[in-house]
């Protein structure tokens, strides 16, 4: 989320953000509406209010990433048109990123109800409140759970937190717990958007598929971050014994994710609908009945979701931004290569499955977004020129995502456990987690290498 949404807003300010906020929603609508009915001119109406969005927030982008955005789009369009196929680059290209800002708004609409849930908070809190010996693992763990189903929003509930640590050592502990628990969410979550773009460049593939191995991945990354941390963590004071378990926040906790995830995967399943129209159809009717049951607890209701939604939707511009012109980019790649030419000039087999986590966390390292080698490779270098199982290229790309996302001083939970520890991006990303990011992408290598042999050999 952009930091500029931050700042106080002056009047035409503020009007432009309602505009953008609505236009947001509006494509947003326009885009289930054309995948659920294929409406054609749904989704031209759509690509009219994405751009209606984007002239009103560029000018907001951050530089770099406002820079990198228009390059990545501009280069897209024109490697299609040296391909002579510009039409099906940029309506392909701004198809395929409508899909994925559907997902942004999805999320934006649980958030608001998850922060408000008094189940989802006591359940932070007491796991924050266990002992030394197991508080790492439990919160990475819980991270990587709440992160899952809530983004972001998951982190959120269980960082509050660090506020009350006044010891240094044990906030960077309590950090690089939720850090390393929910980038490793990537490797599975049903409502992450690594795994929205990796199926919709692998629509063969469902993520029943994939998933039990990316859970598998997932709880290697932080079995190792929880190792790490007994090797290198000095003695720190136990805290007083945590409460007996608060089983009706748990149960709450359980009773929300099943309800939301169940009827996501039954209708991407079923209906042949992309996981990420399945969220956007489920998650704005779950966020408005998780609000309207916090309502006699609370005091928040429905009510609540809408003026939310028009501050926190044109605060995605560079997400929006970023994510259409990676799109375009990837698409723009596609058209230009003829796959057969380069069959012999890209590693293939176990040489791919290191091309693809090297190149993308080396990129996160140096601050680009994962989508970016995601989208391209994925488009470019189809599973049978890489000369490995489809669901090895998703596993790869998926944990990539992740580990890319731990080490990019760039990232949403670089940023954010920035601001919550006063400390530089460059701390977080790089002091605190390049080691482990790179060699944590070592072991994922070995361990799909071994997946390949063992399981597709």
């Amino acid at each position: 989320m952009d930091r500029s949404a931050l700042a106080p807003q002056t009047a035409p300010g503020l009007r432009r953000s309602r505009v953008s906020a609505l236009a947001y929603a509006g494509f947003a609508l326009l885009t289930l509406v054309a995948a659920v009915g294929d409406i054609r001119p749904a989704f031209v109406a759509a690509a009219a209010l994405l751009a209606l969005y984007l002239a009103l927030e560029i000018r907001h982008v951050p530089v770099a990433q406002r820079g990198l955005g228009l390059v990545l789009g501009g280069a897209g369009l024109a490697l299609g048109y040296g391909a002579g196929a510009f039409e099906e680059v940029a309506t392909g290209g701004v198809e395929r990123a409508l899909q994925f800002l559907v997902l942004f708004a999805a999320v934006a609409c649980l958030r608001v109800a998850a922060l408000e849930s008094p189940a989802l908070r006591a359940v932070g809190q007491q796991v924050v409140e266990q002992p030394p010996g197991r508080r790492f693992l439990a919160l990475a763990f819980t991270s990587n759970i709440f992160g899952a189903v809530l983004n972001l929003a998951g982190v959120q509930l269980v960082a509050t937190v660090l506020a009350r640590q006044s010891d240094p050592a044990l906030k960077r502990r309590l950090a690089l717990a939720m850090i390393r628990g929910f980038s490793a969410a990537s490797c599975w979550s049903p409502l992450f958007v690594s795994t929205a773009v990796v199926l919709s460049i692998l629509p063969e593939l469902s993520w029943f598929d994939f998933a039990p191995f990316g859970m598998m991945l997932s709880a290697t990354m932080i079995l190792v971050a929880w190792g790490l941390d007994r090797l290198t963590r000095s003695g720190v004071r136990a805290p007083a014994p945590p409460p007996p378990a608060n089983r009706r926040a748990w149960l709450g906790a359980l009773t929300i994710f099943l309800s939301l995830v169940v009827p996501i995967l039954a209708l991407s399943g079923t209906a042949g609908l992309s996981t990420p129209v399945a969220i956007g159809i489920v998650a704005p009717v779950h966020a408005l009945i998780w609000l309207f049951l916090l309502a006699g607890r609370t005091g928040t209701g429905p009510g609540r979701l809408m003026p939310q939604l028009l501050l926190d939707l044109p605060s995605l511009r560079s997400e929006v931004l970023l994510f259409t012109g990676a799109s375009l980019f990837g698409t723009g790649v596609s058209a230009m290569i003829g796959h057969p030419d380069i069959a012999t000039t890209i590693p293939t087999g176990d040489g791919a499955i290191a091309m693809i986590i090297g190149v993308s966390v080396a990129l996160g390292l140096i601050g680009l977004h994962p989508v970016i080698p995601v989208i391209v490779i994925g488009e470019a270098l189809p599973p049978a020129v890489l000369g490995l199982p489809a669901e090895i290229v998703a596993l790869c790309m998926v944990a990539s995502w992740g580990l890319a996302t731990v080490v990019s001083p760039f990232s949403g939970t670089a940023l954010y456990m920035g601001r919550q520890l006063s400390l530089p991006v460059w701390t977080v990303a790089w002091r605190w987690n390049a080691a482990y990011g790179i060699g944590m992408s070592v072991i994922v290598i070995l361990i799909l290498m071994g997946l390949r042999h063992v399981v597709w050999g």
